[in-house]
């Protein structure tokens, strides 16, 4: 893949990422998130105001999120 096409997959990535997130967790207050890629993995950051609503009752709703992904 050449870079051209490589920075806009990552980018519709990216933008696919936030909007996914800002509608989940508006009642967290998403402001935003981190995104490392690893040879190994890929490692998302939630920044949020709420981190309870994040991870939700025994972690459900992080787990659901995760599934999404």
């Amino acid at each position: 893949m050449n870079k051209k096409k490589k920075f806009v997959a990552d980018g519709v990535f990216n933008a696919e990422i936030h909007s996914l997130f800002s509608r989940a967790l508006t009642s967290a207050g998403y402001a935003g998130c981190e995104i490392r890629k690893t040879p190994v993995k890929t490692e998302i950051r939630i920044k949020a105001a709420k981190v309870k609503e994040v991870i939700g009752e025994d972690g459900r709703k992080i787990r659901e999120l995760t599934a999404l992904v």
